[in-house]
């Protein structure tokens, strides 16, 4: 019987980010992004698991631009690139101190 309890409480771990899936904790690490919304500039803190939607939905109401739903936001990068908003900040391994900009849709009238 103590095997399987010992195979039972190795199993979870295994999903959360045992040996061999990085560095352990890795998963909490936070970076800090500076978003430009219609000019204003806040910075958020961000976990890298976070998706996009979380950090444009902070961005905003940082800047109290909260008269528009996530999905009317487009969220660039310094070069242009729209960044999907249903990815997380890991899968496009946004670094401390990535610069991005929230602008209104084309054709999102106010």
């Amino acid at each position: 019987m103590s095997t399987n309890e010992t195979t039972a409480k190795e199993k979870p771990d295994s999903d959360k980010g045992g040996p061999g899936s990085g560095h352990g904790g890795g998963q909490d690490k936070k970076v800090d992004l500076l978003i430009i919304v219609s000019g204003d500039e806040v910075e958020v803190k961000a976990k890298l698991d976070d998706e996009l939607s979380e950090v444009v939905e902070t961005a905003l109401k940082k800047t109290e631009h909260k008269g528009r739903p996530v999905t009317d936001w487009d969220l660039r990068t310094e070069s242009g690139e729209v960044l999907d908003l249903n990815r997380t900040v890991r899968s496009y391994s946004l670094q401390d101190g990535a610069i991005l900009s929230l602008t209104l849709k084309a054709g999102v009238a106010g």
